[in-house]
């Protein structure tokens, strides 16, 4: 069980959010993507699946709940 980098947050952070399965709006670098969050990655991204079916990689971003 490593307690080093960034895995021991994500373990908690999956374990106490309820913010995985709903419908989000993403500001960055001046782009919009509504979608849904799946999951945070090893990195800390936030991991968004859009409409299309496409996933991106969110790392720093205003986020609103829909």
């Amino acid at each position: 069980r490593s307690r080093t980098g960034f895995e021991p947050f994500r373990k908690r952070w999956r374990e106490h959010t309820d913010i995985i399965g709903y419908q989000i709006l993403v500001e960055a670098d001046g782009k919009k993507y509504v979608g849904e969050v799946l999951d945070i990655d090893k990195d800390g991204a936030l991991i968004l699946k859009d409409s299309n079916g496409e996933s991106h990689r969110i790392l720093s971003a205003d986020v609103s709940l829909l």
